[in-house]
């Protein structure tokens, strides 16, 4: 990211102004924010805050191994669903489908009859028409465990969407209070300058973030 330059140019003419560039400046705490942008904790390190830095990597490494934990956990939960779809539901291959099919095999007995609701809706699209997609449960207690699993996995692998958005958003974090904690030791690069003629009076002030 490169320095953010936001500059405000008050022109009061008579007639007509032209603006004069501004020089500018780089923010004083740019070093820290992108090396805590990197790496969450590394800016707070090189400004001698050892326990800032210890919360932000402490962070970043629970989070990230939340992730890594319910990425595994869902992926389990996945492949028991679909052996119980394999084993009680007669679906082969290992029972490996859609998503949208195990949603439907949670809901209906039989592939038939998910067929029959489809056609009196004419929905015909969504139709299972091969021979390899022909569900037919054994028993109704083994499509309710098959669908709380499901459901379960579902949920924990939804949540680690939520849990990498939380590692992105430690990164902003990190990289942002670094930086403010360099800005609090300087002073803000405002100028202020007046110029131009009788006839064209100009006021250029600048701010550097």
């Amino acid at each position: 990211m490169r320095y953010l330059l936001i500059t405000i140019l008050l022109v009061i003419t008579l007639g007509g102004a032209t603006a004069q560039p501004l020089p500018s400046h780089p923010s004083p705490g740019s070093g820290a924010f992108f090396k805590s942008l990197l790496i969450p904790g590394w800016g707070q390190l090189s400004q001698d805050r050892p326990k800032a830095a210890t919360f932000f990597l402490a962070s970043e490494a629970t989070l990230i191994l939340t992730s890594v934990g319910m990425q595994t956990y869902g992926g389990w939960l996945r492949n028991d669903y679909r052996a119980i779809a394999a084993a009680s539901a007669g679906i082969p291959d290992g029972g490996n489908r859609a998503h949208g099919m195990y949603v439907d095999m949670g809901n209906w007995d039989t592939a038939a009859e998910f067929n029959q609701a489809r056609q009196r809706d004419r929905d015909y699209g969504r139709q299972y028409i091969s021979a390899n997609d022909q569900w037919n449960w054994t028993n109704d207690a083994e499509r309710e465990r098959f669908k709380h699993i499901r459901l379960n996995s579902d949920k924990t692998l939804d949540a680690v969407k939520f849990a990498v958005g939380a590692v992105v958003l430690n990164h902003l974090v990190s990289a942002i209070e670094a930086s403010s904690y360099t800005r609090k030791k300087t002073n803000p690069n405002i100028g202020v300058s007046l110029g131009g003629t009788t006839s064209q009076p100009m006021a250029n002030l600048a701010v550097v973030w």
